[in-house]
């Protein structure tokens, strides 16, 4: 390889950036797409890398920077990390974070949060990464478990599906919906009433960004006679569809519309790998749902590790 530069992400590089992550890299994904990342850039200002190899971009790094000091890929992001092409070795990694934290020196940064990308969105190896935060003395700052399943290989429980085929007996449908708004007041709804809280996207937010990504955000749905009873916001990248967002109504939780979702979400995807359902973690992962992450696993889901790393300049 020639040698890397390094340059500041910066406006003109937008459509160049885009292409890089959904045509010439190894483990890109729409979220690192700019028209996703930069629709909460008021929220989370830009600090973002690209490095190049001649004339021609190998790697790019999503990033924020606040006014602490902190450095993170990204932090409005579940995930982060270097973007990087099929040419790129270990010793090339190496060398972004070498140009990486020298860059941000230069602006002032004393830390870095390194949000790095579970293996199973990757289409080739890329824990290149892993190796050298290792090398660097980077510190786990959190471990989150994800429940994740592999539906052409793996069956849910026999109960579940009892539930499948119950809920097809008393006329429950399951389909794909557009009513994004619909589905965001059941969410917000579950949200208040169970953890006093409120859905991550707004509403406002979450159609935005399922106008701008329409074969990447879809939301599937279960109706009896038009009711909504259940849905889930999947986000889908080349291998894995992950479930956003799930909620379920009163009405729907006593029929177990959620199971019939479930079930009926995972085999929806059939050129698709693997369907994850999310993390079930509170407190950097030192702590866990081990109710929700139960129930994750009687689908016959299993863990995949979200890590969080950190270190200082």
């Amino acid at each position: 390889m020639a040698e890397i530069v390094i340059q500041r992400y910066t406006a003109d590089k937008f459509q160049k950036w885009n292409d890089f992550v959904a045509k010439k890299s190894r483990n890109g994904n729409f979220l690192f797409d700019r028209n996703y990342m930069d629709y909460h850039a008021d929220r989370f200002p830009d600090c973002s890398f690209v490095f190049y190899n001649g004339e021609e971009i190998c790697a790019v790094i999503p990033g924020t920077l606040d006014a602490s000091g902190t450095f993170s890929s990204h932090a409005g992001l579940t995930f982060g990390g270097f973007v990087v092409d099929n040419s790129v070795e270990t010793m090339d990694v190496k060398i972004f974070f070498d140009l990486l934290d020298s860059e941000l020196k230069k602006l002032g940064a004393n830390r870095v949060v390194y949000k790095a990308l579970p293996w199973i969105y990757a289409d080739r190896p890329s824990q290149e990464d892993l190796y050298w935060l290792f090398r660097k003395n980077a510190r786990l700052r959190a471990r989150l478990i994800s429940s994740t399943i592999e539906p052409k290989v793996c069956q849910p429980s026999s109960k579940k599906k009892y539930y499948l085929n119950k809920g097809k007996r008393i006329g429950l449908e399951f389909s794909e919906s557009k009513d994004f708004g619909t589905f965001w007041d059941l969410l917000d709804s579950c949200l208040q009433e169970g953890h006093d809280a409120h859905p991550v996207h707004s509403k406002a937010e979450l159609e935005l960004l399922a106008n701008r990504f329409p074969d990447h955000i879809k939301l599937y749905t279960v109706t009896l006679n038009g009711e909504l009873l259940s849905g889930s916001v999947v986000y889908i990248s080349s291998q894995v569809a992950h479930s956003q967002y799930l909620a379920s109504s009163a009405k729907g939780r006593s029929l177990h519309a959620m199971d019939f979702l479930m079930m009926n979400e995972t085999n929806a995807f059939p050129e698709i790998r693997w369907f994850d359902w999310g993390t079930s973690n509170e407190e950097q992962g030192r702590v866990l749902n081990e109710g929700l992450v139960h129930q994750k696993e009687t689908y016959a889901a299993r863990g995949v590790a979200y890590d969080i790393y950190e270190y200082d300049l």
